[in-house]
């Protein structure tokens, strides 16, 4: 659990960096276990990304935008479907003979797993390479009919501006990290390390 820890706070690191940002180790450590906690007291660990982006914004001694902590916050998670989304059917074909009983539930399980991160994947490149399509869906979705006569108050309508704002800064700092692809794909290695510690 220590070395996973290690190797997690590493993980971050390199994430925060492949965007132009600063963190210490003992920092991202403590994002670590922050949000590792958030997500542990809240339904299927939703509370791990609001946590980090917290403490990615308000939390560091190098206080990071708003978009780049949500960049960051995304990017791990994203980072992890990437490696489930490949070694998860390798690892199911390699010992699909112990799991004979369950085979076709496994079989189904898998696929919903790899098209539901196929579309997580999707939308991440939409907002990052196309944020003026991703725009566009969101102001579609704001004026659907059940949608609309909610849509018009104030709140609501503060609520899609700002995240307007986040796609734009989004798709900016999306650029920083093809500038700082080994930083990135450093991060994809620990991530494997991380969750190949638990395998």
């Amino acid at each position: 659990m220590t070395f996973a820890a290690i190797i997690n706070a590493l993980r971050i690191k390199m994430a925060v960096e492949a965007v132009n940002e600063k963190i210490t180790f003992k920092e991202a450590l403590k994002v670590y276990y922050i949000s590792n906690f958030a997500g542990g007291i809240t339904p299927f660990f939703s509370g791990t990304l609001a946590a980090q982006i917290y403490l990615f914004n308000k939390n560091i001694k190098s206080k990071m935008p708003l978009g780049k902590a949500t960049m960051v916050a995304t990017i791990i998670p994203l980072l992890k479907t990437l490696v489930f989304t490949i070694f998860a059917p390798i690892i199911f074909f390699y010992f699909r003979r112990t799991i004979t009983n369950y085979t076709i539930l496994s079989i189904i399980l898998i696929d919903a797993v790899i098209i539901i991160s196929l579309f997580f994947l999707f939308l991440f490149i939409l907002a990052a390479i196309y944020p003026e399509k991703m725009i566009g869906i969101i102001f579609k979705i704001q004026h659907l009919p059940c949608i609309l006569k909610f849509s018009k108050k104030e709140q609501i309508l503060h609520l899609f501006d700002k995240v307007f704002l986040e796609i734009k800064e989004f798709h900016k700092s999306f650029y920083l990290l093809k500038e700082n692809w080994i930083k990135i794909l450093l991060s994809t290695f620990y991530t494997i390390i991380f969750w190949g510690t638990f395998f």
